[in-house]
């Protein structure tokens, strides 16, 4: 699983960290032996684990990535095979797991 936080200056992360509104979340998976049911059960982890650790967010966006030729240098870029977003009062289904052709 790969994750990209940013964070600009000298912000310092904890949980506690006040924002003007709840974040937005943006995940890459790496798409290697994974389908849509494998994505379903990633994002439901995701899912579970921000609410039980009482994370404030708005959306998570997943997308979950083919890495090949240079792409696998960074990890970072590559092609979207599967896509998928929620919010805190999304009940996932395996149907939520958008392929892209």
């Amino acid at each position: 699983m790969i994750a990209l936080v940013l964070f600009y200056g000298d912000v310092k992360w904890s949980k506690q960290l006040k924002t003007d509104k709840p974040m937005g979340i943006d995940i890459v998976l790496d798409a290697t032996k994974r389908d849509e049911k494998a994505v379903y059960h990633a994002a439901k982890t995701i899912q579970r684990l921000l609410h039980d650790e009482g994370y404030d967010y708005e959306q998570v966006m997943i997308n979950v990535n083919i890495f090949e030729g240079e792409d696998i240098k960074d990890k970072h870029t590559g092609y979207v095979k599967y896509h998928l977003s929620f919010d805190k009062e999304t009940d996932l289904q395996v149907d939520d797991v958008e392929r892209i052709e």
